[in-house]
């Protein structure tokens, strides 16, 4: 027995034969999404579903932030502190949210929004001083936001668009002070 999966499949038009190119899939991709917004509006209008009825809404989510500066940042430190030799550590993160929110209409929600964010930690290696943790940052974010949704089934595509605040606490760690001597323009305080 011989499974068939269809993203394995060549796409068929006009009796030829098409690669499945990124020109191809985007094209695809592009007429799916006007199929979709253009049969919205009959959905929407057609009679909301248990999906699309207005109430109170509530949520958690698992956070997580993949650390995408390590490179650069120890690019920086190591033509900030030549000759000596950097090398540089951040930590992903996790976090927590939770959400409340009261939907208006089956296309408008009002909703406030919470974020947590475990500590990341920033270590680095000097040669000549060791290694050991620079500073640390953890987060608290709350926001407002208002969601406009596309009440078409089940699953409902939306924009959001909201404005809050965020907190961050610094630790600073053993490390901190000796990069900061090696250079003057290098300063850890937050």
């Amino acid at each position: 027995q011989k499974n068939i999966h269809l993203g394995d499949l060549p796409i068929m038009a006009s009796g030829t034969l098409l690669r499945r190119t990124p020109l191809v899939r985007t094209l695809i991709l592009a007429l799916a999404s006007i199929f979709l917004i253009i049969s919205a509006p009959v959905a929407a209008f057609a009679g909301e579903g248990s999906y699309s009825r207005s109430g109170v809404y509530v949520g958690i989510s698992g956070v997580y932030q993949n650390n995408i500066f390590e490179n650069r940042l120890e690019d920086l430190l190591q033509d900030a502190l030549s000759p000596e030799s950097v090398s540089l550590s951040i930590e992903d993160s996790g976090g927590l949210g939770a959400v409340l929110g009261y939907r208006l209409a089956s296309f408008f929600a009002a909703e406030l929004q919470y974020e947590w964010v475990d500590s990341y930690s920033v270590s680095a290696g000097v040669t000549g001083f060791g290694s050991g943790k620079i500073f640390s940052l953890s987060g608290h974010t709350l926001t407002a936001n208002t969601k406009f949704m596309l009440p078409i089934w089940r699953i409902q595509p939306y924009v959001l668009l909201g404005v809050g605040f965020s907190s961050w606490e610094a630790d600073r760690g053993p490390l901190a002070p000796v990069i900061e001597a090696l250079d003057p323009e290098i300063d850890f305080d937050f």
